[in-house]
């Protein structure tokens, strides 16, 4: 009964408020004990501006949109922290350049991993080219974090339309052993 509530709720607040431009992944703890789930729900369809976008009690996980016009990021985590979970971290995800092999993405693990702040390296993906991880935003944040991917041959890009394939898009060799 309980599930079908949540579930019913969530179908209610995927859709995303008008203006909303900023997406927050957290990874959290305290989801799954009690009714927290149902706090959490209950205190971001009060909030004016923010909107749940998914989350799994199981992975520890909530990913919202919220329009910093409306809400101020500090005071969504507040909110949400007063509704019982535990902030243990922001997820994100690069897209990368200059990624064409295993080795390639050893390497951007291994820096990565001995990046202050950076708390868990997901995935480093050569065949998408991406880069997900996990950190901390008391002690890193994202420009900080291209920053270290940039001290390496690979870059991050921003998401743009698609293009016309170029020379220049075409993948380059690989630096690190096969």
């Amino acid at each position: 009964m309980i599930r079908t509530v949540i579930s019913i709720l969530l179908v209610s607040l995927i859709a995303f408020a008008p203006g909303a431009e900023t997406r927050l992944d957290l990874v959290v703890q305290g989801l799954e004990v009690g009714n927290t789930s149902q706090k959490v729900i209950d205190t971001l369809t009060a909030l004016e501006g923010a909107q749940l976008e998914s989350y799994s009690p199981k992975a520890g996980r909530l990913s919202l949109r919220f329009d910093p016009a409306k809400i101020k990021e500090a005071d969504l985590k507040k909110k949400l922290t007063t509704a019982g979970v535990k902030i243990a971290g922001h997820r994100t995800t690069f897209q990368i350049k200059g990624l064409v092999c295993q080795s390639c993405s050893n390497h951007l693990t291994h820096v990565l991993g001995h990046t202050r702040g950076v708390t868990w390296v997901e995935s480093i993906s050569y065949l998408k080219g991406t880069a997900t991880l996990i950190f901390d935003p008391i002690k890193t944040d994202k420009i900080k974090i291209k920053a270290a991917i940039h001290t390496t041959q690979y870059k991050v890009v921003e998401p743009r339309k698609p293009a016309a394939t170029t020379k220049e898009s075409l993948p380059q060799s690989c630096h690190f052993g096969s």
